[in-house]
């Protein structure tokens, strides 16, 4: 991974930066499941390992670096600050709503079985909403969704960085089969298929090394496209005012005091704090359209569409009252000079 990413062809720029980071993630990787063979074999511990363990620590690191890859191959650059921000509160809903979902319909049945803290059933539904966000982020941002245009090493790429997220969500499973007995060879075969998700990187980055003479086609991709239907942006926010009275309802239902009620309280509120943040920012948004809508580019004064609509609004005005109205016209020598600027 790391020579792929030094080679001459790679320092275009993004694709270094994509190998370099997936060359830290994997060293994060590689050291976490030393450290857990340690961890089995001299420490000696009887007993499940904490949520708190280091080598599970080093696992959320390397979650982190791979997505701040997801992050550095997203373009930005062609979205206001305004825009940016809705979109960042977009995906903090959503992933609450996912969250809420998994923690209710997964966590809560897999450990109804098992003794579980409350640390590890509320980590238990957000590995599976980190990893689902990393294989949404990674086919809108990397490869896009036809399959059909994927060079050779995108798909081991694909394979490979699927199979990592499905390890990362499937860790409430893995919790389960540590704390169960009998459940060794289950959660062997869970530990080879992630192991195998990196022999897959490692194929790919030696095959786009072999193909060095191609264009790197991984280019960030522009992350604010307009909708094909207007009707798609306001998908997120009615399923955030849906959530909120139906996370309430859970809540006062689970009874105050218990672990069920703090999280769906918590989601009930991070929810209504994101949907006033989110009305601000799109109130801001929109005088910003506003503004654009009614001026001039070149001079910054209020064009013919405005006048029109000023003038519509004075007409009436002076007809209701009864009053008179006076319009100035004043014709500019060589105007048509400056519009051709």
């Amino acid at each position: 991974l790391f020579a792929t990413a030094l080679t001459p062809h790679a320092q275009s720029g993004a694709e270094s930066r994509f190998w370099l980071l997936l060359t830290y993630a994997n060293a994060v990787l590689v050291a976490s499941e030393l450290y857990y063979i340690y961890w089995v074999l001299a420490v000696d511990i009887h007993g499940p390992p904490p949520v708190y363990a280091p080598f599970q620590v080093m696992h959320v690191v390397a979650a982190a670096l791979f997505f701040a890859m997801l992050l550095s191959m997203t373009k930005l650059q062609n979205a206001t600050t305004t825009m940016r921000f809705r979109w960042g509160l977009d995906m903090v809903s959503g992933a609450t709503i996912v969250y809420i979902a998994l923690f209710e319909f997964v966590v809560n049945p897999l450990f109804a079985h098992i003794e579980a803290s409350p640390i590890e059933r509320v980590m238990g539904a957000a590995y599976p909403t980190w990893g689902l966000a990393m294989l949404i982020g990674t086919l809108a941002t990397l490869l896009g969704f036809k399959v059909s245009r994927w060079r050779p090493w995108e798909r081991l790429v694909a394979l490979s960085l699927g199979v990592y997220a499905a390890g990362i969500s499937a860790w409430p499973l893995w919790l389960v089969m540590v704390r169960t007995e009998g459940a060794s060879l289950e959660r062997g075969a869970l530990d080879v298929v992630l192991l195998l998700g990196q022999f897959v990187l490692f194929v790919a980055a030696l095959s786009r090394l072999r193909g060095t003479e191609e264009q790197w086609p991984m280019r960030p991709m522009p992350l604010f496209q307009p909708a094909r239907h207007r009707l798609l942006a306001l998908v997120m926010p009615t399923l955030a005012v849906l959530a909120v009275p139906l996370f309430t309802y859970v809540a006062l239902r689970s009874g105050p005091g218990t672990l069920d009620y703090v999280v769906y309280l918590g989601a009930t509120t991070l929810l209504a704090l994101v949907m006033v943040a989110r009305s601000t920012v799109v109130a801001a948004e929109n005088g910003r359209l506003f503004h654009r809508a009614a001026t001039d580019a070149i001079t910054g004064l209020f064009n013919l569409r405005f006048m029109h609509e000023r003038l519509g609004i004075e007409i009436s005005v002076a007809r209701r009252y009864g009053g008179q109205l006076s319009l100035v016209v004043r014709a500019l020598a060589d105007f048509g000079g400056v519009n051709g600027l």
